[in-house]
């Protein structure tokens, strides 16, 4: 079925075009602009073949001399990649090129951090004579250094980020998820497509499916407000009037994709997040809105699913909040 071969794509990394937009609207008068009204953050975690992780000693007045990844807000017409890579050559000196997302943070619709793994492709690394407004030096530090008390961090919650690096670096290159890097695919709104499916006890998969005009993935618009990702899986829902919403387990397992523009020629700067969410349930659950279906899934895209979902092989999308 066609909508099955939509899941497909996503799974392989394509560019699946976006539908109208099904719940929500009445977020939908949030226009995202950068460093305006939308807090968009990267950082990076780079590991060298020691193991060791690249970190940066502030230069900030109000963190000067504590030490943190390489990180700092997007700026104005420029894509996450491009910001990633400029901070990195800011504040440690090096150039890389970014292979892929290891996390995304959600602590708000209006605040978000993007975490890359990269690979250094050249640069000298910044020493203490070289120090600037960005930063005062660079260094590569060893794992056990960091929560040992010998180095002062700026802030804890680089940690699970590190984790997650090292975790990616660790496994060999087929056990890791599929590189995502963002696409420069342009949107005006803020908006989350979650691949919604119900798992049953016996490993039976169904699909949510909006087939008001044609069958599609649901999305939802994000609001400036919203405080989980989570929020937006639950407006679907609700929308679809699911039955027994309450009572089966949500889980929001990683992400498939992230669109953004930031192209110099962009007005706004909206962004679709493409996830995949579970929920478990010991029976499908009853939909009042015939606008909606479940979808049952019987081809060999439902041991995919369940094998990427059980090895949790995905961009790791993370709520703050």
């Amino acid at each position: 079925m066609e909508i099955e071969d939509d899941v497909r794509k996503l799974l392989a990394g394509e560019i699946l075009p976006l539908s109208d937009v099904d719940t929500g609207l009445d977020k939908s008068k949030f226009k995202p602009v950068t460093k305006n009204n939308m807090g968009f953050i990267v950082s990076a975690v780079i590991v060298n073949e020691a193991s060791q992780v690249l970190m940066i000693q502030e230069a900030k007045y109000s963190c000067h001399g504590t030490w943190y990844l390489p990180a700092g807000r997007v700026e104005k017409k420029e894509s996450l990649v491009e910001a990633a890579k400029r901070e990195v050559k800011e504040e440690a000196g090096l150039e890389i090129e970014a292979v892929t997302l290891l996390s995304v943070e959600f602590g708000s619709g209006s605040w978000m951090r993007f975490n890359f793994a990269g690979n250094i492709t050249g640069g000298e690394i910044k020493t203490l004579d070289l120090q600037d407004k960005e930063s005062l030096q660079a260094e590569w530090i060893d794992r056990k250094h960091l929560k040992d008390g010998s180095l002062k961090i700026r802030a804890k919650d680089i940690f699970p980020l590190i984790e997650i690096g090292y975790s990616y670096y660790g496994k060999p290159p087929r056990s890791r998820h599929l590189n995502c890097l963002p696409t420069q695919v342009p949107h005006t709104k803020a908006i989350h497509r979650p691949v919604i499916v119900c798992v049953l006890q016996e490993r039976e998969l169904y699909l949510l499916v909006n087939t008001k005009t044609k069958p599609h993935i649901p999305s939802c618009y994000i609001g400036c407000a919203d405080s989980s990702s989570r929020t937006s899986v639950y407006s679907i829902l609700k929308e679809a009037d699911v039955d027994g919403v309450q009572g089966g387990y949500i889980e929001v397992c990683g992400l498939l994709s992230v669109e953004y523009n930031g192209e110099p020629d962009a007005k706004v700067n909206g962004i679709c997040l493409t996830s995949i969410v579970t929920m478990t349930s010991s029976a499908v659950p009853k939909i009042a809105n015939d606008s909606y279906t479940w979808h049952h899934i019987t081809s060999s895209l439902k041991d995919e699913l369940l094998q990427k979902i059980k090895d949790e092989r995905f961009v790791k999308f993370i709520d703050l909040y």
